[in-house]
C-alpha cells in the first residue's frame, strides 16, 4: 500500500509518539496479509495510531504505523492491529509486524501471525 504523507523523515512521524492519522480504510491495511482478522470498531489508522490514558503504559497495544480495533464502540482498549512496530496488549503478541486478533470477537478468529514487510520512504 501506499501512504502520501509529508514530513521530513519517518523518525519524524513516528519518535515523538503522536498520532498522525491516514485514511487508507480497513480494507486496505487488510490487503498486506492473505489472511486477517479485526475486531469491529474504532478503526484508527495511521503513524502512532495506539491508544493512550494519560502516559503510555507498558501493558498497552503498540502500533507505529497500522491500523487498531477494538469490540467496543470506542478505542480505549483495542485488542487487534494490522501494522508494523508493533506489540499487543499485555505483551500477548511480540511481532514486530504482522496481525494480532485477540479473543474479543475478532472477525475471523484468534490470530498472532508475524509477517516480514518493507517500508520504504522518499
Amino acid at each position: 500500500i501506499t501512504i502520501n504523507y509529508s514530513a521530513t523523515s519517518l523518525y519524524s512521524l513516528i519518535a515523538d509518539g503522536k498520532n498522525r492519522p491516514t485514511s487508507i480504510g480497513k480494507s486496505k491495511w487488510r490487503t498486506l496479509m492473505p489472511v486477517t482478522s479485526m475486531q469491529r470498531n474504532c478503526n484508527k489508522e495511521g503513524f502512532n495510531p495506539t491508544f493512550e490514558i494519560g502516559q503510555r503504559r507498558s501493558w498497552a497495544l503498540l502500533v507505529r504505523i497500522g491500523i487498531i480495533s477494538n469490540q467496543e464502540n470506542d478505542c480505549i482498549s483495542p485488542d487487534s492491529f494490522i501494522g508494523f512496530g508493533t506489540r499487543g496488549a499485555f505483551e500477548r503478541s511480540k511481532v514486530s509486524a504482522g496481525n494480532f486478533a485477540d479473543v474479543y470477537d475478532p472477525d475471523n478468529g484468534e490470530q498472532d501471525i508475524a509477517v516480514f514487510g518493507y517500508i520504504m520512504a522518499r
